[in-house]
């Protein structure tokens, strides 16, 4: 067992960071870290509809998909996530229970009680502070969850939306749950520093010889190119997300306002709009084609006279009919 405790907190790269680990080391691997302000999705998930897109796109707080299945997470600096990987027999590598027993331990030798709930959450005093999701690649299973340690709720509510009822898609639906930090659980002078140590020392009781690593400037340029070539894109954060069909009628000031639209690939193809029951055939015809995220349609919207053809609705405006 190899311990990685890391400090980068660069969403994209400590997601592409898992996936390296599980496809490239052969060890099994215990690692932690901390992600800047981030929404993190599941694999099978529609981008748009489990996240307040225009939320996280104003505030320019980046949406990552994973390659584990489960729903949405919000990370911050007050979010500790942890990485399992081991090595095991197919067929027999999804254990939830089994993989988030050391985070069951280490709390409890903090006199907090954490069970397991559902298949992937854990839970104490009756609340969620940890989502858990797995991924199995040949022989290997990555297991990985957060703790909400001293994360914002405030932030953590806007970023995410599970009911999202405007959407129709077939996929992965976040399940709603009231959360709460550990820091409410544990003395008052207990820093997310000590919880990581205290998870250190239970992973030392836990696996045998254990050995800390750090990546190497190799590795780093090979998780940097995942990032790059993956992570980092619109077309595997938005455009794996299963086709879906949105409906959405909406006063934009005194303006009537319908949309419907269909995506493949998280690209539109299908848009029809309406204004005061007249059909803005000009702007389905420029958007057919273009991802479907906030950014690249407000490019094509910013690149013709758009007020003019809606009588004085704003690109941005006309932006929230849309997601």
């Amino acid at each position: 067992m190899i311990l990685i405790n890391r400090t980068e907190n660069d969403p994209y790269f400590n997601i592409a960071a898992e996936e390296y680990v599980l496809k490239v080391f052969h060890q099994d691997v215990f690692m932690l870290w901390v992600n800047s302000p981030s929404v993190i999705i599941g694999k099978h998930q529609n981008a748009v509809a489990e996240t307040d897109i225009m939320y996280t796109f104003k505030n320019h707080i980046p949406v990552v998909r994973r390659i584990s299945g489960g729903g949405t997470v919000y990370h911050d600096e007050g979010n500790l996530n942890y990485s399992l990987v081991v090595n095991g027999e197919q067929g027999k590598l999804v254990d939830y229970l089994k993989y988030a027993g050391t985070v069951i331990r280490t709390l409890e030798r903090l006199s907090v009680k954490a069970v397991l709930e559902g298949k992937s959450s854990l839970f104490t005093a009756g609340k969620k502070f940890s989502g858990n999701a797995e991924h199995v690649f040949r022989n290997r299973v990555l297991h990985h969850g957060t703790l909400l340690f001293n994360t914002d709720p405030e932030m953590l509510r806007n970023c995410i939306r599970p009911a999202h009822t405007a959407y129709d898609d077939k996929s992965v639906r976040s399940v709603d749950s009231k959360t709460t930090n550990l820091a409410r659980h544990l003395a008052g002078d207990f820093s997310m520093e000590d919880l990581r140590n205290a998870l250190i020392k239970q992973v030392m009781l836990d696996f045998r010889d254990v050995s800390s690593y750090s990546f190497t400037e190799k590795d780093r340029a090979a998780i940097q190119k995942l990032v790059d070539e993956k992570y980092s894109g619109l077309e595997w954060n938005f455009g794996y997300s299963p086709k879906y069909v949105l409906n959405r009628n909406m006063w934009i000031g005194d303006q009537a306002v319908k949309v419907s639209l269909k995506t493949e690939k998280g690209i539109l193809s299908s848009l029809q709009v309406s204004i005061d029951g007249e059909e803005m055939d000009e702007i389905s015809a420029r958007l057919i084609g273009i991802m479907h995220h906030p950014g690249p349609v407000l490019d094509v919207l910013n690149k013709f006279n758009f007020a003019s053809i809606t009588k004085n609705i704003s690109p941005e405006a006309f932006l929230t009919a849309l997601f």
